[in-house]
């Protein structure tokens, strides 16, 4: 497997989780974040994970290239597990429950899919298959949790920066009998 396009993506990744910042006037106010794109960077991101595995499955089975599939795969992989929180990114923040419930999942998916497989049908020794089938099962729905909630909850994300963010023009009393405006913001 060539390292090339896995740190390629890797680092499209960190660059996505880190905040912008641009030289300009301190006195302007930030730029109004929208919420249907932060929606739809997660839905985005949500649906390049599958996509990535299944094109790198499709190149594994056509033998087009040696190496390729298994870095696409990886990469579809780290989409799954980060895609649907770019909506987030795009707010601000990095860190979200879906996130960790789809850590969680893709942790408890893994094992169970190892646990089951490592047994061969032959071997009597091996045990109930019950737990790893469990263990399967709450993966997937930790993952499937995780992605539902960072994409239905990324709007929100953005409403609150926008509000964070936001100038306030209040009039503001400047002593006896006058009157001006005050221009405020929250960073």
């Amino acid at each position: 497997m060539s390292p090339r396009p896995l740190a390629a993506t890797l680092a499209l990744l960190l660059l996505a989780a880190a905040p912008a910042f641009a030289e300009g006037d301190r006195d302007t106010p930030p730029p109004h974040k929208s919420e249907r794109l932060a929606t739809g960077l997660s839905i985005g991101g949500t649906l390049a994970g599958p996509a990535m595995i299944l094109i790198a499955n499709r190149i594994a089975e056509k033998s087009w290239n040696d190496n390729g599939p298994d870095a696409l795969g990886v990469a579809g992989g780290l989409f799954v597990l980060a895609g649907p929180s770019i909506g987030h990114w795009y707010a601000g923040r990095v860190l979200t429950l879906g996130l960790g419930l789809r850590a969680i999942g893709m942790a408890s998916l893994g094992g169970g899919v190892m646990a089951n497989y490592s047994c061969f049908p032959e071997d009597t020794t091996c045990g109930h298959k019950l737990v790893p089938v469990i263990a399967m099962v709450a993966g997937g729905a930790s993952l499937l949790t995780g992605t539902v909630l960072d994409i239905v909850t990324a709007h929100r994300e953005v409403r609150g920066w926008n509000a964070r963010h936001q100038a306030v023009l209040a009039p503001v009393p400047m002593g006896r009998g006058g009157a001006g405006l005050s221009f405020a913001g929250r960073f």
